[in-house]
């Protein structure tokens, strides 16, 4: 080894130890500056890896060619992105070398890729490459920049080269360059190149480079270089550096890790915010601020080797885990990790000096929402209970704080007074509070309504309507109660009069579960159900209109509604949120920032500066109006390849008439959302009619008919925006020989007339044969359907009562203590075991005939008795059982003396004329969930206790219901 490749080889290895130093101490700077600050918000990211389609997981160089695709560099190749798929190329579609760290995408539309062998260039779907030589120097091509008068400059880890297309000026240490290792290249306001190499920053004057701030970045490897309005700056592997008038500026806010650590890339977005690709994350520059985006904003990688920005506003980075986009938007987010108390939220208040109290599983935290400073009120607030479900802002400071075990009054920030079931509370769990228009604050709570005074609460229960759980509360103009239950559905209470009603003339809404509900400027209400969908209701109790997921909405099952001070309709449903603005749909979903797609009951609240905050299960999200995306562009559309069997067609190609497949595949690279793209294509020629929009990349048409067409492809976006003019491509199907006027006209009337009769043949014989399979198939569809139907029927129901036997009772047992368990509201499951009493009398003087008759007559009043959820079954013998789900000790009692008296009161008669007096004995017994108890064998212990409830009213005497105690499961919500 001569004594040149001695002293490069000492210089490389200096090298790789500097490096290796220079990483390890930014890897500690990252976490050091991690531990100390708390990360604000999460941002909207996505990750596309090599489970996606990327030939290899560092991506080092990113670009946007004049069609919309998105180019990727790795150690692997090259990846073409569409919004679908990745395409891959490498040396064995042209390239020189597998690894590509740089991209240019020109002005004019051309790309360029420098690799590892050379640059180059893509055109007409191929690459013109070159090579290494006289018209580029030797070395690994890391950089690629743009003149104006459309020349390239390009850096290698050789020099320099100035490239023209029809010659080359290279640079190298002749010029004045201390070393021939260049990373980064950048034109001035003057058009002065700059050039960034492993010995500082020197720039190109005349035919000379000259060394800038030398005593300051001498010796710095320097990887990225940026110019903008504030001046030249220079990210290095010890640090950030901005120079203007070739002397360092003074960055007051510049972070630790950007003083130190390494700087791998640089870019200027549209808004001049500067990204700064580090091996700690990204950082954004904006209004003289540092923000760092790490994966605890959402960024899944840590080192960023290239930014940029792509038409659409969003930004795409180059990671050592892929490719990371991040999509500016309206939502960021908020969990445990930015210090929220938990990420479940459960209830949100405004305070009176705006900031917002969030209710979670685990206590109150608070933020403020200009600084976006988070406060943990755990130990400042010493509640009864830290699940917090309910919360309202009061007057002189004060909140009221609804949790599972009591209501609690908190003034400045300190707990005044807790209270109970002995204050006056229906329940000790309060799932809702109410500040009516006169002020009058009213509580939901597990048995009922409430009305609150500072020194005492004041139940309103209705005996008509035994309440399980109130998850909604809303007044409306005519000082009435709007209350969503858990039970019963919704109803309505008159302060006045005092009087109670069930929702009328909407029966959909008297059963089930109503989660949210707020009105609208007119006075009209909306409300959320669980898997009804959203309705709309009038004041006047007349339903204005329902919206399901049958008619726009995502899902059924609507956790959240409000309405903006625009009168925006908000509904968060298990798929994500919809806004509702003059009958326009938007929805939003964990693209557009979303941390969860499933909201949680009833926390929703509109702030008075208009941001939006939803709580979930796992985090907090806050919309703020102004944020969405500025830009609007139509979305573009490109029919990719169009091919036979026999390979790839270009436009006007005439197919042959044997051709009996078109495979057509097309594209729109949009990149916000890319699930939203949807497609709607025809072919003119076959027919004038639109396809209805699809989600498919690709069509295929079977064998055509001779002539010219031309096919056509629209693409659109979440905002159903659809581009402006269709990608067409135009093709002809050759008419096949024996069509053509010279063979018709000699062989016409023969080929005429046997085409005729064998095509008459055939139908004939094709119809004959179709329409025996069709009988057959009908034949044997019918009998299968009558067997199914039969079999379930016999598997279910017990062949005397035809109610459900007790092998479906006890299947239905277990799926309702299991749904009880998953239930996220304190609730019961009630089971009733009925016995008819002294039924052997009645077969021993009358016989099994008249018995049989009796328990006929039993199941049929029981069933007449029983809710549509409730399920009727014969248990055994003269024993029968009834489950009512989402009932407590109150509503068993109710149903049992009911029962007594449906029984009771009207004497049997037979088909032979007897009349009986018969009387049955019952049993119950109750589940409920509760937060201190583990699962158990629930459903056998609940039959246990109702045949010993059962026991005990045979011995009371009979004809009378008896209950045991209530057996508890725990709470998993």
């Amino acid at each position: 080894m001569n004594t040149s490749s001695k002293q490069k080889a000492k210089v490389a290895m200096r090298g790789i130890l500097l490096w290796w130093l220079i990483i390890s101490i930014s890897g500690f700077s990252l976490q050091a500056s991690a531990s100390a600050d708390r990360v604000k918000r999460q941002y909207n990211f996505r990750e596309y890896t090599v489970f996606d389609g990327l030939p290899q997981g560092q991506a080092l160089a990113l670009a946007q060619d004049k069609d919309g695709y998105i180019w990727t560099g790795t150690y692997a190749g090259l990846s073409r992105y569409n919004g679908h798929r990745f395409d891959n190329f490498s040396i064995r579609d042209g390239l020189p070398n597998n690894t590509v760290r740089s991209i240019l995408s020109g002005r004019d539309g051309r790309l360029v890729f420098g690799t590892s062998d050379g640059v180059c260039f893509r055109q007409h779907e191929s690459f013109q490459c070159v090579p290494q030589g006289a018209r580029l120097i030797a070395g690994n091509v890391m950089s690629l920049l743009e003149a104006n008068d459309g020349s390239l400059w390009i850096a290698t880890d050789g020099g320099i080269t100035h490239y023209f297309p029809q010659h080359s000026v290279h640079y190298t240490s002749s010029n004045g360059l201390p070393n021939t290792i260049f990373r980064a290249l950048a034109l001035d306001n003057e058009q002065r190149l700059w050039a960034g190499s492993a010995y500082g920053v020197f720039r190109l004057q005349r035919d000379h480079f000259i060394a800038i701030a030398g005593e300051h970045l001498a010796n710095k490897s320097v990887r990225a270089l940026l110019h903008t309005e504030q001046g030249m700056w220079v990210g290095t592997t010890s640090g950030l550096f901005l120079l203007r008038d070739d002397q360092p500026v003074a960055l007051s806010t510049l972070p630790e890790a950007l003083q130190t650590g390494a700087v791998l890339s640089l870019f200027a977005d549209r808004t001049g915010s500067i990204w700064i690709g580090t091996y700690s994350g990204v950082y954004r520059y904006h209004n003289q601020q540092f923000e760092q985006l790490s994966p605890q904003q959402g960024l899944p990688a840590i080192a960023v080797y290239d930014i940029f920005e792509d038409r659409e506003g969003n930004i795409w980075m180059g990671t050592d885990q892929g490719v990371s986009k991040y999509v500016p938007g309206p939502f960021v987010s908020y969990t445990d990790k930015q210090g929220l108390g938990n990420s479940f939220v459960r209830a949100m208040a405004v305070a009176e000096n705006g900031d917002l109290w969030i209710g979670t599983r685990d206590g109150v935290s608070v933020i403020d929402v200009v600084s976006e400073n988070i406060r943990d009120l755990r130990e400042a607030l010493p509640m009864k209970s830290t699940r917090i479900f309910a919360m309202q802002a009061m007057p002189d400071n004060q909140m009221l704080i609804g949790t599972q075990e009591n209501l609690t009054l908190v003034q400045n920030e300190k707990v005044v007074r807790h209270y109970f079931m002995a204050d006056g509370l229906p329940a000790d769990y309060v799932s809702a509070i109410h500040r009516d228009a006169n002020g009058q604050v009213w509580l939901g709570t597990a048995r009922g309504l409430a009305l609150w005074h500072p020194n005492r609460i004041e139940a309103k229960v209705s005996s008509d309507f035994p309440i399980t759980a109130i998850y909604a509360l809303k007044g409306d103009r005519r000082g009435r109660l709007w209350i969503g239950t858990g039970n019963i559905g919704m109803l309505i209470y008159d302060p006045t009069s005092n009087q109670w009603q069930q929702l009328p003339n909407i029966p959909e809404l008297g059963k089930d579960t109503i989660w949210s509900l707020d009105v609208d400027a007119e006075g009209n209400f909306w409300i959320g159900t669980n898997g009804l969908g959203l309705f709309h209701v009038s004041e006047n109790f007349q339903l204005l209109n329902t919206i399901t997921a049958a008619n726009n909405l995502k899902n059924d099952y609507v956790w959240q509604v409000k309405v903006d001070r625009t009168g925006r309709i908000w509904a968060y449903t298990n798929q994500g949120l919809t806004r509702i603005e003059n009958e326009r749909f938007t929805y939003f979903d964990g693209t557009d920032g979303l941390v969860d797609l499933e909201g949680s009951a009833n926390a929703i609240i509109e702030h008075p500066n208009g941001d939006m905050w939803f709580g979930t299960g796992k985090g907090l999200n806050r919309f703020t109006p102004g944020y969405e995306s500025p830009i609007s562009l139509t979305p573009p559309v490109l029919i990719e390849r169009v091919s036979t069997s026999d390979g790839a067609l270009q436009d006007n190609d005439e197919l042959s008439s044997e051709v009996s497949q078109l495979h057509i595949q097309y594209a729109s690279p949009m990149f916000r959302d890319e699930r939203d793209i949807r497609f709607k294509y025809r072919l003119l020629g076959a027919s004038d009619a639109w396809s209805m929009p699809t989600d498919n990349w690709q069509v295929i048409y079977p064998k055509l008919a001779p002539g010219q067409y031309e096919f056509q492809v629209l693409a659109s976006d979440n905002k159903d925006q659809w581009s402006a003019e269709p990608a067409t491509f135009r093709f002809g199907v050759q008419t096949p020989l024996w069509q053509r006027p010279p063979f018709l006209l000699l062989y016409g009337l023969l080929a005429l007339l046997s085409v005729y009769l064998l095509m008459r043949w055939r139908f004939q014989r094709l119809q004959r044969q179709q329409d025996r399979l069709e009988r057959e198939i009908e034949d044997r569809t019918l009998q299968l359907k009558a067997s199914n139907a039969e079999l379930n029927r016999l598997v279910a129901t017990d062949h005397l009562t035809r109610i459900y036997n007790r092998r479906h009772l006890m299947k239905t047992l277990h799926q309702e203590v299991m749904r009880l368990s998953r239930s996220p509201a304190s609730t019961c499951l009630a089971l009733l075991l009925i016995d008819a009493d002294h039924f052997k009398d009645i077969n021993d003087s009358h016989g099994h005939t008249v018995g049989d008759e009796v328990l006929i007559a039993i199941a049929e009043r029981m069933s007449n008795l029983a809710r549509t959820t409730d399920v009727v079954a014969r248990f055994g013998g003269e024993e029968f059982a009834l489950l009512l789900p989402m009932t407590d000790q109150q509503g068993a009692v109710h149903v049992a003396q009911k029962l007594l008296a449906a029984i009771r009161d009207e004497p049997f008669t037979t088909s032979g004329g007897v009349t009986l007096k018969v009387t049955v004995s019952i049993g119950y017994a109750l589940l409920c969930n509760s937060r201190d108890n583990q699962m158990g064998h629930q459903a056998d212990e609940l039959i246990k206790a109702a045949d010993t409830a059962l026991y005990r009213a045979k011995r009371d005497g009979r004809d009378c219901a008896r209950g045991e105690n209530v057996v508890v499961t725990a709470m998993t919500d």
